[in-house]
């Protein structure tokens, strides 16, 4: 199959999905689309455990009042900036946009995911970069998943300048995503400007923090990236009270560097330095320890008996680049580069196998930050799959480096799918004298506009302020661009998402059939009002009401985010209900450590055939009433067993596990044992 040079073109909008393994058991920074031959899927959030929720989803269109740009409208329309200037308005990439072949066409960039070390909730996954300006990778041109990074820049709010200014845009950054925030230099709070769920920032001393549903994050280490102002994260708290203290190595004239990661449940994370091929920022060796065990090494070394894998690396040009990582089981995956720091493929052998399983071919670019960005042009799977990528940039304005923002890929078939993204003129009043800089403000959609796939179906997304256009200002288009507010598929059935202006939350989510298909629609409410005291929950859903009008609702807890109740839809006239309660456990760690306690599921009360009442009794009396038991293990708090209790029988399931948390056996009631030990 034919390769393209570089697969870049200029022009408007473009296309893209895919979300990744994450932070621990959390998942701090959101968002996902995607997108396969011959057919494109929506991978709407996180896969949920039954007691905590730690994220979800995010997701111009085609609606009255609002044309999305072509391509070629797009770069005129960048290129004639008008007396006042210019400026793109487009925060580092919230979503991803992944292809069938990994590749994340907001960027361009491999969403590259592979987990190396896993052990109770610790785990170590080298991923896609962080693309943070002056940082150096711990993996060459791959980062990890306790690379959190906030990083910030000068802007000019008021003149729409996004390149340098008085004022500051603070990104936190992870899991090669990033949330963004903005303040004027007369402020004291920061306004979340990414369009991916509520967030909030603060900053005292030097000292940032950030909250969302899913964890608080403390930055307070410099990370010492060059010419720009990074911090590290120090502490990271989830929202059942796991916390995770992240400490660094400093040198003079070297960024900061991980070197461990201790967590409240008693595993630790530690990572070496000095590898063949590397520098100071490339990670060697990683182990994780149990600290309910043994206490973790002050030196940070990997003790005998760790859990440990090790990494090589290789240069090309001036870069450093990944060559090799060696898992526990002591299996190697190798990577191989062949050509230029500007244009080279790269090819990906599994374990024990004599052939690459994936060739990339890839393309060096500085994109708008400043930063290399590892474009990929091509890909060939061992399988015989192979795809070519060509990308569209943002509208070209003097003086910056305009965006990737989608583009479309073709497979060995000669299939094509489309992912447009939509460039618009931000409203604005109509200005009777020019403004220094940038009266002429472009706009970039969090997500695409337009997915057309292989078969040329095409489903449409609306990120247009529904108030500004209905009434908009004078001049610039009639969009400003914020959330995903609609979305219709190729049968035209569409979902209608309803907002919370002030925090941008969805309360609302209307599941519209199709026409003529005579089924009712599905909603979704989710209270209003979200605020710092109800940051963990005030995204899950209040009331569910499916297409025939069953309702099922629910209440969380402030304190953790759990479910506290369920109300399900009425069964005979009965609404079966369950009720949780949570109790705090601290865990029993090695020597004279002593973390938090952390909230964990304890009892889960239910009804056999009547109603349960406001006190929790059930109608039909005591008899009537179902009790499920959870109880952990004292050193990591892993589930020791489940007890069931109904009709004057218990049931009892016990758990037992290794030292890393794994699973090694299940007895089940059958065995009438009378505890768990």
């Amino acid at each position: 199959m034919a390769r393209r040079s570089s697969g870049l073109r200029s022009g408007g909008p473009s296309h893209a999905f895919r979300d990744l393994p994450v932070l621990s058991r959390s998942k701090i920074l959101r968002g996902v689309w995607s997108l396969a031959l011959p057919g494109w899927r929506i991978l709407s959030g996180a896969a949920r455990s039954p007691f905590l929720s730690h994220l979800r989803r995010w997701r111009s269109a085609l609606v009255a009042g609002c044309i999305a740009l072509s391509p070629l409208q797009a770069q005129t329309a960048g290129e004639n900036e008008g007396e006042g200037g210019a400026s793109i308005e487009a925060p580092p990439a919230e979503q991803f946009a992944v292809t069938e072949g990994g590749v994340d066409m907001r960027t361009g960039r491999y969403a590259f995911s592979g987990t190396d070390l896993a052990a109770g909730d610790m785990s170590l996954t080298r991923q896609v970069t962080n693309a943070v300006p002056g940082f150096e990778d711990a993996f060459g041109q791959l980062s990890h998943n306790w690379s959190i990074v906030l990083w910030t820049k000068g802007i000019d709010i008021d003149a729409g300048n996004y390149d340098s200014g008085p004022d500051l845009r603070v990104s936190v950054s992870y899991g090669g995503r990033a949330t963004t925030f903005e303040k004027q230099a007369s402020d004291i709070a920061f306004t979340h400007v990414s369009k991916d769920g509520y967030a909030i920032l603060t900053e005292s001393s030097g000292i940032y923090t950030f909250q969302n549903e899913a964890a608080t994050i403390v930055f307070q280490t410099n990370g010492s990236c060059a010419a720009w102002g990074c911090m590290l994260a120090s502490r990271v708290t989830l929202s059942d009270g796991t916390h995770y203290a992240l400490e660094y190595e400093t040198s003079s004239g070297q960024q900061a560097r991980l070197r461990s990661v201790s967590g409240s449940r008693g595993f630790a994370l530690l990572l070496e330095y000095g590898a063949t091929g590397g520098g100071w920022d490339q990670v060697a060796k990683a182990c994780i320890v149990n600290t309910a065990l043994a206490v973790k090494p002050s030196n940070n070394v990997c003790p005998t008996g760790a859990m440990t894998s090790s990494y090589s690396y290789t240069s090309l040009g001036s870069m450093v680049m990944l060559a090799s990582a060696t898992n526990p089981a002591n299996e190697t995956s190798q990577f191989f580069y062949s050509g230029t720091a500007t244009d080279y493929t790269m090819g990906f052998r599994r374990p024990g196998e004599a052939q690459d399983w994936l060739t990339n071919t890839v393309n060096v670019r500085t994109n708008e930050i400043g930063r290399p960005d590892h474009i990929v042009t091509g890909q060939d799977f061992v399988d015989g799959r192979a795809f070519d990528y060509t990308y569209s940039y943002g509208p070209q304005v003097e003086g910056q480096i305009p965006p990737i923002a989608g583009g479309y890929y073709i497979d060995n078939e000669d299939r094509r799918v489309d992912v447009e993204y939509g460039w618009w003129e931000k409203p604005h009043p109509p200005s009777p004298t020019p403004i220094t800089c940038c009266e002429l403000q472009w706009q970039l959609t969090p997500g695409p506009v337009l997915i057309r796939d292989a078969l040329g179906r095409e489903t449409t997304m609306n990120y247009c302020d529904p108030n500004v256009l209905a009434n908009p200002p004078g001049a610039g288009s009639n969009c400003l661009v914020t959330a995903l507010q609609t979305y219709e598929m190729p049968e035209e059935n569409s979902v209608k998402l309803e907002r919370d202006w002030t925090t941008g939350l969805v309360y609302r989510t209307t599941q519209i059939a199709k026409p003529g298909s005579n089924l009712p629609n599905l909603v979704v409410y989710t209270p209003q009002g979200c605020t710092e005291a109800t940051i963990k929950h005030c995204s899950k859903p209040g009331e569910v009401k499916d297409a025939r009008g069953y309702q099922t609702d629910y209440t969380y807890s402030d304190a953790h985010g759990g479910v506290l109740t369920a109300i399900q839809p009425a069964v005979g006239g009965v609404r079966p209900q369950i009720n949780y309660q949570y109790q705090q456990l601290t865990p029993a760690l090695a020597g004279s450590v002593t973390p938090a306690p952390i909230w964990v599921l304890w009892r889960e009360f239910s009804c056999m055939t009547s109603a349960m009442g406001t006190s929790g009794n059930c109608g039909a009396g005591a008899g009537d009433k179902v009790v499920k038991e959870y109880s952990y293990t004292p050193g990591n708090l892993f589930l020791l067993g489940t007890t069931v209790t109904a009709n004057g029988e218990t049931l009892r399931t016990c758990f037992e596990y290794d030292q890393w948390g794994r699973k090694i056996s299940e007895t089940l009631p059958a065995a009438n044992l009378t505890s768990c030990s």
